[in-house]
C-alpha cells in the first residue's frame, strides 16, 4: 500500500522524536526469504511503532480491530490507552481520545495490518495470517495479557500460537516463533532464538509451550540487556479501573 503524505509525515516525526533508529540483534538470523512469527513486548506504543518502522523484512502486524473501526477507536483509546476512567476531568480525556482517534485512524488503516478479533471471529484473523505467510510476509504480534509476570514482560496469551497448527495443516511447514524485545531507551531490538512448532504435541499443550517459550525468551533478552527502564504494557491507572477484568477479559472487550 502506497503511503500518503500524512503517513510519511507521521513516520518522519516518529523516527525523529519518538523512536530513533535502533540496532537489531539476532541470536539466530532467519534464512533469506524465510517467514516467521515475531512475538514482541508492547511497551505501550513503543513496541508497535518500532516494529512498524524498523523491522525491515516483509511483514504484517496484528492490530486489535477496535483501532481499525472509526466508530470504536475513540472509546478504545479512552479506556485502554488513556485510562480515562481513572482520571479527573473525564470530559477532557474523552475529547482528547476523540481527537487522537481522528488523527490515528488514517495511520493504522495504512499500516497494512491484520485485524485481531475475539471469539468466533478470530478465524478471520487466522485466515488472513496464513494468507500473509503464503505471500511471503512475516507476522508481528504483541501478545501480552494484563497479568504481570516480570518487570519486563506480562504473561502472554496462548491463542496466537494456534497459527503454528493451522499453518502446518495448510502447508506441512513448521513455523518458527521468535521472542522479540523492544526498548527505545537503549535503541535496540533483540531477536531471540526461535522455537519451532511441534506437530507431535497435543494442540493446547503446544500453544502453552510456545507462549511460555516466548515469554521467558523476552524476559531473558530484557534481563541481559544494558541497564534500562522498562516500559510496562499498561499503566497503574489502567489496573486501578480495569484490573478486575484480568481473570475474565471477555467482560473488558464488551466495553468497546
Amino acid at each position: 500500500m502506497k503511503k500518503t503524505a500524512y503517513m510519511r509525515l507521521f513516520c518522519w516525526i516518529a523516527r525523529t522524536f519518538v523512536a530513533r533508529k535502533p540496532q537489531s540483534l539476532f541470536e539466530e538470523k532467519p534464512e533469506e526469504g524465510e517467514c516467521g512469527v515475531y512475538l514482541a513486548n508492547h511497551s505501550r506504543v513503543f513496541g508497535p511503532v518500532n516494529m512498524y518502522l524498523y523491522f525491515d523484512r516483509p511483514k504484517k502486524i496484528w492490530l486489535i480491530h477496535y483501532i481499525l473501526d472509526k466508530t470504536k477507536i475513540a472509546n478504545f483509546l479512552f479506556i485502554d490507552s488513556f485510562s480515562g476512567n481513572a482520571r479527573k476531568c473525564k470530559k477532557f480525556w474523552r475529547l482528547l481520545s476523540g481527537v487522537a482517534g481522528k488523527l490515528m485512524h488514517p495511520l493504522v488503516s495504512q499500516a497494512d495490518g491484520i485485524p485481531v478479533y475475539h471469539g468466533e471471529e478470530c478465524q478471520k484473523t487466522m485466515r488472513e495470517t496464513v494468507e500473509a505467510l503464503d505471500a511471503g510476509k512475516n507476522i508481528v504480534i504483541f501478545p501480552e495479557s494484563p497479568r504481570k509476570y516480570s518487570q519486563y514482560i506480562n504473561e502472554l496469551y496462548t491463542g496466537f500460537a494456534d497459527i503454528g497448527r493451522i499453518y502446518y495443516e495448510h502447508t506441512g511447514k513448521k513455523l518458527k516463533f521468535y521472542p522479540t524485545y523492544v526498548n527505545s531507551e537503549i535503541r535496540t531490538i533483540y531477536y531471540g532464538k526461535p522455537t519451532e512448532y511441534n506437530p507431535e504435541n497435543e494442540p493446547e499443550a503446544e500453544k502453552k509451550r510456545i507462549s511460555e517459550y516466548a515469554r521467558d525468551g523476552i524476559d531473558r533478552l530484557a534481563s541481559s540487556a544494558p541497564n534500562h527502564s522498562p516500559v510496562p504494557f499498561y499503566t497503574q491507572e489502567w489496573y486501578d479501573t480495569q484490573g478486575h477484568h484480568i481473570e475474565h477479559m471477555s467482560g473488558y472487550w464488551k466495553q468497546f
